[in-house]
């Protein structure tokens, strides 16, 4: 059997390329042969801005999943951010399998013949405030018979733009799974269609399959007690005060994933990424998938309000920890004495159940048995 997985592609952010590696390795692992469709949309708007481009003399217009891999905007990065770029771009080639389509109506017949089925998902695909939630993300080059989602996501409580396209798109694929309990209230207000809830693939993979990739920085001592923060909203002064409290309570040195002041961090790839958590004493996060992988690893961690957002964005952290019964992960819930324990058989327990479940789901989507 072979499988196309389209998701977004963002050579900047660690949750999407590990979602990507997890939906790919995850379905190899059992026999399917699974590539990344990385999607060209061709549509008049793009011509026009093609036309626009050379009539002023300038470079064709590209889209931003394939602008990232050009020459051109890998030597306008600074140096740091382009350490960090080029350990993503080999990360996503060496491990996602990568296969560059034009999105024409060709792709109805030469794409739609060399995959049995189609995946979209996992990851915001969905997010129409994102400039997501396009007709390729919705597989509308493929016969609907070959199409389903796996744990796609919004990523916000209430489609507010295209929802035509959005409806059209949804009614499309006969068979969705989302990753939050908001998506499957979207998808049958807008198409009256049952949704089911599926974890997010990241944790289809366990603790050994995630040790084939995870690794330190160097410069990073795991036998060094460390705090790791990683905000993808930035942190507050009161957030950086309680860092430096429970740090310095703890005996913990600080370590900041997303600070230029830390080259080493500042560029780990997604592996690095998951090896700073399983070493972390502690992670204080904004992030879903920082939160994922201290499920994953067994690690204390605590979840901020991201800075700058309202709830909507926490709406897929709230269902991870309500499902895991991890509710007492928020910042602020009233158990600071055990901010550096916690105990996660009965999440571990769950999260076995739950991949049975997202195992039934691709089995029958999939019409195999090749998942158990």
């Amino acid at each position: 059997m072979k499988v196309g997985i389209v998701t977004i592609y963002d050579l900047t952010n660690y949750g999407n390329r590990l979602q990507n590696y997890a939906t790919v390795n995850y379905l190899r692992r059992h026999g399917i042969e699974a590539d990344t469709l990385v999607v060209r949309e061709r549509s008049l708007a793009g011509d026009l801005k093609n036309v626009y481009h050379r009539f002023l003399g300038g470079s064709s217009y590209v889209p931003w999943d394939l602008k990232q891999e050009t020459a051109e905007y890998a030597e306008s990065l600074r140096p740091l951010l382009r350490a960090r770029y080029d350990r993503f771009l080999a990360f996503s080639r060496k491990y996602t399998y990568i296969r560059h389509v034009s999105y024409r109506k060709e792709m109805r017949g030469s794409l739609n013949r060399s995959y049995d089925y189609f995946i979209a998902g996992s990851d915001q695909l969905w997010n129409p405030d994102m400039g997501h939630a396009q007709p390729p993300q919705f597989l509308a080059f493929a016969e609907p018979r070959k199409c389903l989602s796996w744990a796609a996501s919004f990523g916000v409580d209430e489609v507010r733009y295209r929802r035509d396209e959005v409806v059209r798109g949804l009614k499309h694929i006969p068979v969705i799974s989302v990753r939050e309990e908001s998506a499957k209230k979207i998808v049958r207000d807008l198409a009256g269609k049952d949704a089911e809830v599926l974890i997010d693939p990241t944790l289809m993979l366990g603790p050994d399959a995630w040790d084939e990739i995870a690794s330190l920085p160097e410069g990073v001592d795991p036998d060094t007690p460390y705090l790791l923060t990683y905000f993808i909203g930035g942190r507050s002064a009161e957030t950086d005060e309680r860092i430096r409290e429970i740090a310095n309570e703890n005996g913990l040195a600080v370590r900041h994933l997303l600070s230029e002041d830390e080259p080493e961090l500042y560029a780990a790839d997604p592996g690095e990424f998951a090896g700073l958590i399983k070493h972390a004493s502690l992670i204080m996060t904004d992030s879903f998938h920082a939160s994922v992988f201290s499920i994953l690893y067994g690690r204390p961690f605590l979840v901020f309000r991201r800075e700058g957002f309202g709830g909507e964005l926490m709406g897929r952290i709230g269902t991870l920890l309500k499902t895991f019964h991890l509710e007492d992960r928020y910042a602020g819930s009233g158990v600071p004495d055990r901010i550096m324990t916690c105990d996660f058989a009965e999440a571990h327990s769950i999260l076995a159940r739950q991949r049975e479940k997202t195992d039934a789901f691709l089995n029958r989507a999939l019409r195999t048995d090749v998942f158990q």
